[in-house]
């Protein structure tokens, strides 16, 4: 019996499933003649990630994997011409991702299919690794119809705001954005792009954004006919992004805030090292000034500010608040400070990363390296019975 029709399922937010089929339990008839009854329904949950229509992993290829058949390519200068240079394959967020414009290289990666003029609702979503900052206007991403036509751009803007991401919409520049501090550089972070039929938003790291009127710029960004050609990496104004981008991924529906978030955390944060900025003067001792104890280095070591580099994700906070291991060196000349961090749950350290702090601490005795003897102005010594020339 097909019992569909009796089980109402009401819009779940953040639900987590571990079970591969539902168990419903109804009943059947009234008063003395019903009857308890159970139907199973085998389930199928799908993650954010796994609802892409779209998705380039780019580990060794162009290949669009929710597309048999579909596979991107490369294009070179200015009129965005089909090349036949190879793709600059380097360590990804997963996996693989592509680095653009690495030395003299100018090119970039145009997507198998664009965004249909009659599809109002979409979604972009991709991650992207500053390495230097742009000296022109380089294009992360441009979707564009023909030559010089804005459908959608995104920028690393040059000069003055460091890691300022800019959006456009409009060939003349009057629909705009900018997203300040939203790159990062050697930092991989993910940009989301939400088109609704009225409205546009943007995530940086799964954080929602707010519009202003910037420059006295429409804040409106939202783009009306589709895009019929996606470029990552280059564009036709010339300018060029030096930087990585992976896992480029479209939807044909708008993600709410909750499933962008979603597929922001499905990433674990990833920590590629520590390390500790020092003076070496601060961390030289005379012995006589320590006495029989290491209180001083230890209270010079608890000030030193913990430095976190991250692959991906915002830097946890390390306290430096315990004391080091101190090792003596075989001559005698200090210690190897060390202390090796513990590092928190939701959180990875990279492969080859090393979790240990080290300082190198000197301790010196007094010494005598010299003595000068100066003759006072004006008088001379000699011994009883001497004689001298006055010349």
């Amino acid at each position: 019996e097909d019992v569909t029709a009796k089980a109402v399922i009401e819009e779940a937010k953040n639900l987590a499933l571990d079970k591969t089929s539902i168990t419903i339990t109804y009943t059947e008839g009234e008063g003395g003649d019903a009857i308890e009854k159970t139907c199973a329904q085998a389930i199928t949950v799908k993650t954010v990630e796994d609802g892409a229509d779209v998705y380039y992993g780019f580990d060794g290829n162009l290949e669009d994997s929710k597309n048999e058949g579909k596979v991107g390519k490369v294009v070179a200068d200015e009129s965005l011409q089909d090349s036949t240079e190879q793709p600059n394959y380097q360590p990804g967020l997963k996996g693989q991702g592509i680095l653009f414009n690495e030395g003299s290289q100018r090119t970039g990666i145009e997507l198998a299919e664009g965004i249909p003029s009659t599809q109002k609702n979409f979604t972009i979503n991709f991650w992207v690794n500053l390495k230097s900052e742009p000296k022109d206007w380089g294009e992360i991403l441009m979707g564009t119809k023909g030559a010089w036509n804005k459908q959608l751009v995104m920028y690393a803007k040059p000069g003055g705001e460091q890691g300022a991401l800019e959006a456009q919409t409009a060939d003349n520049g009057a629909k705009q954005q900018r997203f300040t501090g939203a790159l990062i550089k050697d930092q991989w972070r993910m940009i989301t792009f939400v088109n609704n039929e009225d409205s546009a938003e943007f995530y940086i790291d799964g954080s929602k954004k707010q519009f202003g009127q910037y420059e006295g710029k429409d804040k409106d960004l939202v783009v009306k006919e589709g895009i019929q050609r996606i470029i990552l990496g280059a564009g036709w104004w010339g300018d060029y992004f030096h930087g990585s981008i992976d896992e480029v991924s479209i939807y044909n529906s708008s993600l709410k805030e909750t499933q962008v978030q979603v597929l922001y955390n499905s990433v674990t944060p990833t920590i590629t090292g520590f390390s500790v900025d020092y003076n070496q003067d601060d961390f030289t001792f005379l012995k006589s000034d320590l006495g029989d104890g290491t209180e001083k280095i230890q209270t010079a070591l608890k000030a030193l500010a913990i430095n976190v580099t991250m692959k991906n994700g915002a830097a946890p906070e390390f306290k430096n608040d315990t004391d080091w291991t101190l090792t003596a060196k075989e001559d005698g000349s200090g210690y190897t400070a060390t202390k090796e961090l513990e590092i928190p749950a939701g959180y990875a350290l990279a492969k080859g990363a090393k979790k240990t702090l080290t300082v190198n601490v000197i301790v010196k005795d007094i010494t005598l390296e010299s003595i000068n003897i100066t003759q006072a102005p004006n008088k001379l010594f000699y011994k009883a019975g001497e004689s001298f020339d006055r010349t």
